[in-house]
């Protein structure tokens, strides 16, 4: 990939033609031609989100056989699609759908016929950051309907046949989708909220502060140092080797962490059979006694909510344009976070004017149970994330303005449009300047 990314549009096209794979089935090329395209091409940002120029938009629809910058629409998407199919001995063709009140322009999509005679529907740019990012599909071959299409139905490719297809051609790193790893994930953070959890109890911290207020102390002795234990720690008896070890040693030791750790847990168990229910993300589950839930539902939320931040930079280096990142951002979320969660979680787009062209960002918010809210910023280009921001003036500094039709202008909660408010700011515009 490092030798296609010097090459423009056209020079890669013609690799991935000549890197085919040799020997492979139709539904193995067809496979293979989409995933490559996708690695390489992204949703237009102009088109989709520069909806007021509409003569700009008419433009890029109808000039389909070319695409600029890697950016494309449905149309020139499946024209290229299509026209490199036809290369490899594949029967493709582009299927239009008649745009209606609510659609602006046609859609378009790719009627292939594949294998044992049989006629699939294929949607190139939904899956472009599932591609891009190791997801299993959507909408390569997997549709039997198109709406408003009145020809007959398509067939379907069948889950496995779909992973046996990535499997033949290497697309699975360790046999695994990307939303399969993500899983893991998802089990990964339950974990460290577990961990949260506990090292954030009462019993724990108050604990750790008294082991480390007693090693400070170079005047007392041992015995005096586990009297002052034994205050704290009614199971002192069964573990006071250990303990007595760390004052010797003068550090925490591991052993004493656990000591401390299983002492928190057996403390957060009610024997109560009137609260009944576990706490999300601990190793344990049973019923809980939870006497500060409310505090402790926003100190989880949060700390997922900064998991969010710090994951993103990390593992989203394969995806081309704003609208893919905008899209895994979406997906992320729902592994993340509970349902009921999700909710309070917004991304909002926002954009800056730099050597008159537009650039795209996110800005994230959390919104806490009592209505305050936490805002961060997130640069797909560069993986930079500023947390903690506050939104007006962070914006205001950076010439950041919000789409006009962006629920971030309601949440900032002005008299006017933010965007009014940034174009009437007397300040020359500069270089945006990202701190962590």
């Amino acid at each position: 990939m490092q030798e296609l990314n010097k090459l423009d549009i056209e020079e890669k096209c013609q690799k991935i033609i000549e890197n085919v794979p040799r020997n492979l089935t139709n539904d193995q090329k067809m496979r293979y031609l989409c995933h490559e395209l996708a690695l390489i091409l992204e949703k237009s940002t102009e088109f989709f989100y520069e909806k007021d120029n509409n003569e700009r938009r008419k433009e890029i629809y109808n000039n389909y056989k070319t695409i600029e910058n890697y950016s494309v629409v449905c149309r020139n998407a499946v024209y290229k699609h299509v026209e490199l199919a036809k290369k490899l001995g594949l029967n493709c063709n582009m299927i239009e759908i008649k745009a209606d009140d609510s659609q602006a322009f046609p859609h378009w999509a790719i009627e292939y016929h594949g294998d044992n005679n049989k006629r699939y529907l294929i949607n190139p740019i939904p899956d472009f950051y599932r591609i891009q990012m190791g997801f299993s599909t959507k909408s390569f071959c997997s549709m039997s309907e198109y709406v408003h299409y009145n020809g007959p139905s398509f067939d379907t490719m069948s889950e496995e046949y779909l992973r046996n297809l990535d499997q033949t051609l290497g697309y699975l790193k360790g046999n695994m989708y990307t939303e399969e790893l993500l899983e893991k994930l998802q089990t990964d953070i339950n974990t460290k909220l577990g961990t949260h959890i506990v090292r954030t109890s009462d019993i724990y911290q108050n604990y750790n502060m008294k082991m480390l207020e007693l090693l400070k102390n170079e005047e007392m002795s041992i015995e005096g140092k586990m009297q002052e234990i034994a205050k704290i720690d009614p199971d002192l008896s069964k573990h006071k080797d250990p303990i007595k070890e760390s004052f010797e040693k003068k550090i925490i030791t591991k052993q004493t962490r656990k000591i401390m750790h299983n002492l928190s847990v057996k403390s957060l168990i009610n024997k109560s059979e009137e609260l009944n229910g576990s706490r999300d993300g601990a190793k344990y589950v049973g019923n809980m006694d939870v006497t500060k839930l409310a505090k402790l539902k926003d100190e989880l939320l949060i700390y997922r909510f900064n998991y969010l931040l710090e994951c993103i930079p990390q593992i989203t280096e394969g995806l081309t344009g704003f609208i893919e990142n905008k899209n895994f951002m979406e997906e992320i979320k729902k592994y993340l976070f509970k349902s009921g969660e999700r909710e309070l979680v917004h991304r909002h787009t926002v954009t800056s004017n730099e050597n008159s062209q537009k650039k795209y960002y996110m800005m994230f918010s959390l919104k806490l149970p009592d209505n305050s809210k936490i805002y961060a910023f997130y640069n797909p280009e560069t993986k930079e994330c500023s947390r903690n921001i506050e939104p007006l003036d962070f914006m205001l500094d950076n010439k950041l303005t919000p789409l006009k039709d962006s629920s971030l202008n309601e949440e900032m909660n002005n008299s006017k449009n933010l965007s009014q408010m940034l174009c009437q700011a007397e300040v020359p515009i500069e270089e945006i300047k990202i701190t962590k």
